[in-house]
């Protein structure tokens, strides 16, 4: 009862319009096979007014949408690409995340800062981990879509690996490392792999 009462705090987040739309859903079955309880906003339902909302809500985030770098030399303009309008680093920034734990930002650039800045730290992910997750997975440069189900199929596998204990933030980074290494075993090209990374716990 434990178990299933903690999925039930799961967040899953995309936008189904800037995304291939087999890929997202894909990428949401794969994350609903271990959390069955997960709230998935898609398509219209994922506006900025209901993912801030989420994101305040549930300690668990999992971000399926287009990714963009801020412009040059105001790196606060990076966003995720919504349904009705972006979500900037600002906004992230802004925001208070009581709850939050993990997050993982399955969008291009989201670990990526703009080297034109004197700072190249101010990115995506670096944003979520500012405004309190404790472990946060994003890329360094663009993905492709068929990416996104394939990792994050591995990854949350390894995540609810077990019956015994709910899931934990701290098992993130093994989890990306096993799924990296799934990928490799499965011969998928490096390019579509290495640009994955863990920051934090």
């Amino acid at each position: 009862m434990a178990h299933q009462t903690y999925l039930n705090r799961w967040e899953f987040l995309t936008c189904s319009s800037l995304v291939s739309q087999e890929m997202v859903e894909d990428e949401s079955e794969n994350i609903q096979r271990y959390a069955k309880h997960a709230n998935v906003l898609m398509g219209p339902k994922a506006t900025r007014r209901a993912v801030l909302s989420g994101l305040k809500q549930h300690p668990w985030v999992h971000l399926a949408c287009h990714g963009r770098l801020g412009d040059k030399g105001q790196p606060f303009r990076a966003s995720f690409e919504l349904y009705d309008k972006p979500l900037t680093l600002l906004d992230v920034i802004r925001a208070r995340l009581p709850n939050a734990e993990f997050a993982f930002l399955s969008a291009c650039h989201s670990a990526s800062g703009d080297a034109n800045t004197r700072d190249e730290n101010i990115h995506l992910s670096a944003a979520m981990q500012f405004c309190g997750f404790r472990s946060v997975v994003g890329t360094l440069w663009e993905m492709n879509d068929e990416d996104g189900p394939t990792i994050s199929q591995e990854f949350y596998r390894y995540m609810f690996r077990s019956s015994e204990r709910s899931p934990s933030f701290t098992d993130s980074a093994e989890a990306l490392n096993h799924a990296v290494r799934a990928m490799r075993k499965a011969k998928v090209p490096i390019e579509h792999w290495v640009m994955f990374v863990h920051i934090g716990a």
